[in-house]
């Protein structure tokens, strides 16, 4: 059969004519004829794969075909002699830096030393099949930051001398990087929780709550390289999403009144209702985009978790297009759940005090209340003889009002915020005191 020509196999009978089939197809196809003279369709058809199948098998079998494969695939390949020096290796290699492709020959000795001594010493490099017959090494370019694992086996090789030795060299930058990453946000998220005791008892609930913000903010800004983001949380009561931090964002962000919706609330009130990272890339082009800060391009919006309940949302705003990826988005999620953990502590730290407060005022109101109504009863009873002594009826109405003004200092005493929502409705109501101002 002719190499540049496909075989044409045609089942036919007493009326087929190969000549005439030949002389018609014969300038693009071999043809072949089965079944006019009891040839065998079958026993056709497989010799001609077997035909086919050898002659594949030389070509992909040869030197050539064998060095395009090794050259296709993503991963550094290079050989080496008994001597321990390279002798062959794939394009992908040969692109490596100078130190690497060094270091990637140093450890083919090292492994080779331990291959050829066939004592029970430990095996060099790290893997994690001890009883296998490869080496595992780590390599790093600590020029250029990069980092590669190293596979390196016995290569025995017919008619050549033994103690060949192969190795495959695999880039693992980006997952040590992304390792990394994701060890630092763990960190800062771990600092984040973190509320020491000497913070707790000396800063009262709105304190508490911008120091958490000044610790998201900074973590935000170094690990995440966001610096335009604002915190909501969902409030159980009204399913409205509160504006609990801001970083960055103007304040006409807090005019929105947003809910945990599918429609309705935009792209936060989505995620808060279903639970579903958005990455908007065109804010132009998104209808669900409701604007926050000026000439924003993109958003990134992830969930809140407590647990597996949604417990509000963060979106992280930019004045590029495009300016957020997946990783971003894993990231953000990470640390959104170690925000999620710190709200809740502020809020059970707010209900704490509030339900401490309303436990002791009520106490301490239960013990005075009989001493404070035998007061009232005395200065009536007094108020029976002055009533002709303006000065004296001066005097048991002051008492009277002393007596009113206990009871609602001790009522005071349990007033303030009752969750962390309440908390920041007080910071956002608070005003300075017009005396000191410039002070």
């Amino acid at each position: 059969m002719s190499p540049d020509k496909p075989k044409l196999l045609i089942l036919g009978g007493p009326d087929v004519r190969p000549d005439e089939l030949s002389a018609a197809l014969g300038g693009r196809y071999e043809v072949v004829v089965a079944g006019s003279e009891g040839v065998d369709p079958a026993s056709k058809l497989s010799d001609s794969s077997v035909a086919i199948d050898e002659r594949l098998r030389e070509q992909l079998l040869g030197p050539a075909a064998a060095s395009a494969m090794l050259n296709a695939i993503g991963e550094g390949v290079c050989l080496t002699t008994p001597g321990g020096a390279l002798v062959w290796a794939n394009d992908r290699f040969k692109l490596l830096d100078e130190p690497v492709k060094a270091r990637v020959v140093a450890v083919c000795r090292e492994a080779r030393d331990f291959f050829n001594s066939g004592s029970g010493g430990a095996k060099p490099g790290v893997y994690d099949e001890p009883n296998s017959a490869t080496c595992k090494f780590d390599v790093v370019d600590e020029e250029a930051n990069r980092f590669f694992e190293v596979y390196v086996s016995p290569a025995d090789i017919e008619g050549a001398e033994p103690g060949h030795i192969a190795a495959v060299v695999r880039e693992t930058t980006k997952r040590r990087r992304m390792e990394a990453r994701m060890a630092a946000i763990d960190s800062a998220g771990a600092a984040l929780i973190n509320l020491e005791a000497e913070a707790v008892r000396t800063k009262n609930s709105a304190e508490r709550l911008e120091m958490l913000q000044s610790r998201v903010e900074q973590h935000t800004h170094e690990l995440l390289n966001f610096d335009h983001f604002v915190v909501r949380l969902t409030d159980d009561r009204t399913g409205k999403l509160e504006l609990v931090m801001m970083v960055g964002m103007p304040p006409e962000v807090d005019d929105f009144d947003l809910y945990a919706e599918e429609e309705g609330s935009g792209i936060s009130g989505l995620v808060a209702a279903t639970g579903v990272s958005y990455i908007c890339s065109d804010a132009e082009a998104d209808e669900r985009f409701l604007p926050g800060l000026g000439d924003a391009k993109s958003s990134l919006t992830v969930p809140l978790r407590l647990h597996d309940a949604v417990v509000g949302v963060v979106n992280v705003e930019s004045r590029e297009t495009a300016a957020f990826t997946d990783a971003d988005r894993q990231f953000l999620e990470i640390f959104a759940r170690y925000i999620a953990i710190s709200l809740h502590i502020l809020d059970l730290l707010v209900v704490e005090r509030s339900a401490t407060n309303q436990s002791v005022s009520g106490r301490v109101e239960g013990e005075l209340r009989e001493c404070l109504e035998d007061i009232v009863s005395e200065a009536e009873w007094i108020s029976g003889f002055g009533q002709a002594d303006p000065e004296t009826k001066d005097h048991i109405a002051r008492i009277k009002a002393d007596v009113e003004n206990i009871r609602d200092r001790v009522r005071n005493v349990a007033s303030g915020p009752q969750t962390l929502l309440g908390v920041e409705r007080a910071m956002a109501e608070r005003e300075a005191d017009p005396i000191l101002i410039g002070k």
